[in-house]
């Protein structure tokens, strides 16, 4: 996910050191749905606000706990305004079971966006 940030010029490529460091060294809030990882931290390494995510076929251990994940959100948030404003989203989406249970199962990644997209306009 970090490469896919990278490319678009969202972070430098230490941010993945970073926030790998942060999963793997310190407690973190970083699950915030069961299933759902939503890794983040604020960093010299952002140079524009952006995400990238990633389901799994096979949930995975998350940090070195034993909760499984098959959704990752990794955020790289320029500010704090920008930050909350992208946090909010993305708690809007996973707070939603039937969006969630749609992510799970689908494959294409362009229908994976259009319904996030649909969901933060209100037309769910």
């Amino acid at each position: 996910m970090n490469q896919s940030l990278v490319k678009q010029d969202v972070v430098e490529h230490t941010y993945e050191t970073e926030v790998a460091q942060i999963i793997n060294e310190q407690e973190h809030h970083f699950i915030v749905a069961p299933g759902v990882a939503f890794p983040h931290l604020s960093s010299t390494a952002i140079k524009k606000t952006g995400f990238a995510f990633m389901t799994l076929e096979e949930p995975i251990s998350f940090g070195g706990t034993e909760e499984k994940v098959w959704w990752i959100i990794l955020l790289a948030a320029k500010d704090k305004i920008q930050h909350v404003t992208a946090v909010e989203m993305m708690l809007e989406v996973v707070n939603s079971k039937e969006l969630l249970d749609k992510l799970r199962h689908e494959r294409n990644i362009d229908v994976v966006w259009n319904w996030m997209l649909e969901y933060e306009e209100g037309s769910k």
